[in-house]
């Protein structure tokens, strides 16, 4: 198996965004960070889920996807 390294760790807080018309309270919008961060069981420090009931929590704490999805 080759080596696997992280191409980017994006964080944010959740905000109203607008979605044909109407406004949403969702974290979607995550941006790069540089450096080291904390993770706990429940994330990330500086990082936020708008949707509780079916994001983050310990179960789901930390989403990663395969560069190969982002050709």
């Amino acid at each position: 198996m080759d080596a696997l390294k992280v191409q980017s760790l994006n964080t944010g807080i959740p905000r109203i965004e607008i979605f044909n018309g109407k406004g949403i309270n969702t974290g979607i919008r995550k941006q790069p960070v540089t450096g080291t961060l904390y993770l706990t069981i429940e994330g990330f420090e500086s990082d936020r889920v708008a949707d509780l009931k079916h994001q983050g929590g310990k179960d789901r704490a930390v989403c990663v996807y395969s560069a190969d999805h982002y050709s």
